[in-house]
């Protein structure tokens, strides 16, 4: 008797549409007009950087902020240079790469790329 309920479990299932991640779009300053970002789930972040020449996207995990949320392409906790972070605040988002001092060969720092505010999506994306 309980083998029957099976396959009506895995046909109801099968019939649930697939969940489409939220998805917010940001206008940014500097050489990076138009970012996209996608939650998956609470932990990931899909960043998609659109320039006038190329659309790139990359997959950051969300790390530890001391205000909003933050998601870095390394889950290293000693920095490298090449890494993308993103952060989102209430009032805006930032996006920062990692890079070597020029004066300071071992010191990586996080350079700022561009300030964003979110023009389309959900407000909220800490709920993700």
């Amino acid at each position: 008797m309980k083998y029957l309920a099976l396959p009506l479990l895995l046909a109801a299932c099968a019939s649930q549409p697939a969940t489409t991640p939220p998805t917010r779009t940001f206008a940014c300053n500097g050489g990076i007009p138009l970012v996209g970002v996608s939650y998956p789930n609470a932990r990931t972040a899909v960043v998609t950087l659109q320039t006038e020449d190329t659309r790139t996207t990359y997959t950051l995990h969300r790390t530890a902020a001391a205000v909003g949320t933050r998601y870095s392409t390394s889950r290293s906790a000693t920095p490298v240079p090449g890494h993308y972070i993103w952060t989102e605040t209430p009032a805006n988002a930032i996006l920062f790469t990692t890079a070597k001092s020029a004066t300071q060969p071992t010191y990586v720092y996080e350079k700022q790329l561009a300030v964003c505010r979110q023009i389309t999506g959900p407000t909220n994306a800490q709920n993700y």
